[in-house]
């Protein structure tokens, strides 16, 4: 059965949902081993207003290595007026590959609307379950886990219930790569269900050649 994440997306304007104008809820899901669909809806308790927003942006990046965010379509995704539901397909992602996707609202010159207090983010690769989703090491906060990823990783996590086998890891601080799925927007950030995880160094971070000159300069 394929996984549709289902987690709060965005929450705007208030600290407290309960006391926000407006929230949208989503998920996102691999379909048919290489398309991914996402699909986001707009509830309001009360006129939102803001007409400068105008309609969402859909971006991605490669999570390992973290590449830099793309937005997938040609033309703004128009806002809907009230209460509204927006659905999107990317056929360009490739298999075997974790990708973050966000759908962020925007205004007419396609800036992001600083506003709204959280992005959405769906963490995601298809066929689904082919590319790990986190890659990192992990911090262990006592009866829950925090995943720091490496540095040419996106994506940091925490992990409710985490499996005893991870234990070790948070111990050692070995790094792992982590299979499952993850949904994010609530004030926590981004939770991870694990599935299965495997011990993977992260890669070294190259040094830069330099000399006594070159170190000189840096004080002057």
């Amino acid at each position: 059965m394929r996984y549709l994440a289902s987690f709060l997306l965005l929450a705007l304007l208030s600290p407290s949902l309960a006391h926000a104008d407006g929230a949208i809820f989503g998920g996102a899901q691999c379909d048919d081993a290489d398309h991914v669909v996402m699909q986001w809806t707009f509830l309001e308790d009360s006129p939102f207003g803001h007409p400068e927003w105008v309609g969402y942006d859909v971006l991605r990046r490669a999570i390992d290595p973290c590449g830099t965010f793309v937005r997938l379509n040609a033309d703004i995704i128009p806002r809907g007026v009230g209460n509204h539901s927006r659905d999107f397909t990317d056929t360009t992602p490739a298999t075997g590959i974790a990708y973050e996707y966000r759908a962020v609202p925007v205004d007419a010159g396609r800036n992001v609307l600083s506003f709204y207090g959280v992005l959405g983010d769906f963490f995601l690769s298809c066929p689904d379950g082919s590319a790990a989703i986190a890659h990192g090491t992990l911090q262990d906060l006592g009866g829950a886990m925090f995943l720091i990823p490496c540095p040419e990783s996106c994506g940091s996590f925490y992990i409710d219930n985490p499996p005893a086998g991870l234990i070790p890891y948070a111990a050692s601080g070995e790094a792992v790569r982590i299979f499952g799925h993850s949904g994010c927007g609530g004030v926590e950030g981004c939770a991870l269900q694990v599935d299965l995880f495997e011990p993977a160094a992260c890669t070294p971070v190259p040094t830069q050649p330099t000399t006594w000159g070159s170190l000189k300069a840096r004080y002057h």
